[in-house]
């Protein structure tokens, strides 16, 4: 029975001594998911569709990766549009009050060159060339109380552009990353 009082006397004493110094970094990953799933598509040039009160209801529903290139819908519309033709994509999420404080990204794994993304309407990247690993802060323009939206226009490339890359939209995973940040409401 002593021997059984000692050994928890020592793992408390251990837990006491140690606990306090484990923290969370600033920029450690405390939460990753995958936000692939329930996406909205369509082609078309709609500068409203950022907006959270635009109706979707016709967009097709799909998942991501996406390569909208090889679709007989893009092939038939290249052959009818400007090269200065849109893609969107569109998604409603929700944000737990408890990451109130926290460093809230989306990770993009691969996304189409001349893209834009708006958070809730407001635009927060832009970028002329095709990268792998994106990064996108949130941070400052989701709610905790309400929903959220994310919108994605991508511009479609000259056909020769096209040729010389074999993926077009957002054809790489994305994730919702919630990281620690360094400085607490």
């Amino acid at each position: 029975m002593f021997v059984r009082k000692l050994i928890l006397a020592f793992i408390l004493l251990f837990f006491s001594v140690c606990l306090p110094h484990c923290t969370v970094m600033p920029d450690e990953i405390i939460h990753k998911q995958l936000f692939d799933l329930n996406w909205k598509f369509s082609f078309g040039n709609n500068k409203s569709a950022s907006e959270s009160d635009f109706n979707d209801v016709i967009w097709r529903d799909i998942d991501l990766p996406h390569d909208w290139s090889s679709e007989p819908t893009f092939k038939n519309l290249r052959e009818e549009t400007a090269s200065d033709e849109i893609v969107l994509y569109r998604k409603n999420f929700d944000i737990p009050e408890n990451w109130k404080g926290k460093k809230i990204e989306l990770e993009f794994e691969g996304i189409s060159a001349q893209h834009e993304i708006f958070v809730n309407g407001t635009p927060i990247q832009c970028s002329a060339k095709e990268k792998q690993n994106i990064t996108a802060e949130l941070t400052t323009k989701v709610n905790l109380k309400d929903k959220n939206l994310i919108v994605i226009r991508i511009k479609v490339p000259s056909e020769s552009e096209l040729k010389a890359n074999t993926e077009a939209g957002i054809f790489g995973h994305v994730w919702l990353v919630i990281k620690e940040s360094e400085t607490k409401p």
